[in-house]
């Protein structure tokens, strides 16, 4: 069975209306043309304006899904202009999910342009409660009935960097235990050995959705 960008649209809303948002990660995508996406709406001259496409996908978004995870969030702290420029093209309803900005839950620094001058080096603000409240969830409040998730992905996380699960649970139940319970939290782990008893119990403890607990099941 094959369905209909209005079927889709159809069962989308009303999942939303009982609780259930149904969303993809992330929007911009050319190739969903012809599903998603009327391809016309983003010619010019004949042919396909990517810019356009890219500045103006959302709001067709919108009129299917109620719903998107926000990845760009994780390379960069959202500025409250560009938070309020995605919630401006969408409806009333529409919830966002934003992964935390990874300068918070990574452990070291990654060797990539985007880091600079600290590029493979320890990140010294792994899990900084303050740092995450001021450059991530300041600039949120501008927008945040339209918020409907926070997620923190944690890096893989190797030996050299936790010896001992212990030590980032102890880490981790510190830094949740600073934030704000209002908020709608949800953690993704990428290493199953990190998954013990103990990892459940802290999010139990800050009332944390768990939404992805393991991606790489190799390590």
């Amino acid at each position: 069975m094959t369905l209909t960008r209005q079927d889709l649209a159809r069962r989308a809303a009303s999942l939303a209306v009982q609780g259930v948002y149904v969303g993809t990660s992330s929007w911009k995508y050319p190739g969903w043309c012809g599903t998603t996406y009327d391809r016309a709406r983003y010619e010019y001259r004949g042919k396909f304006a990517e810019t356009r496409f890219k500045r103006d996908c959302l709001a067709e978004y919108a009129e299917v899904f109620k719903t998107v995870c926000v990845d760009a969030a994780c390379y960069t702290f959202p500025s409250q202009q560009y938070l309020e420029g995605m919630v401006s093209q969408t409806p009333d309803g529409f919830l966002f999910a934003l992964k935390v900005t990874d300068a918070t839950t990574i452990k070291k620094y990654l060797n990539l342009d985007r880091f600079g001058q600290q590029a493979g080096k320890p990140n010294e603000n792994l899990l900084n409660a303050d740092l995450f409240a001021k450059a991530f969830l300041k600039p949120r409040e501008a927008v945040r009935p339209s918020i409907g998730l926070l997620m923190f992905e944690c890096s893989r996380f190797w030996p050299t960097d936790y010896e001992h699960g212990r030590d980032f649970i102890a880490d981790l139940d510190r830094f949740l235990g600073h934030l704000p319970e209002a908020c709608p939290y949800g953690v993704e782990m990428r290493n199953r050995n990190r998954l013990k008893p103990e990892y459940f119990e802290c999010l139990a403890r800050h009332q944390i959705t768990r939404v992805r607990e393991c991606v790489d099941t190799a390590n």
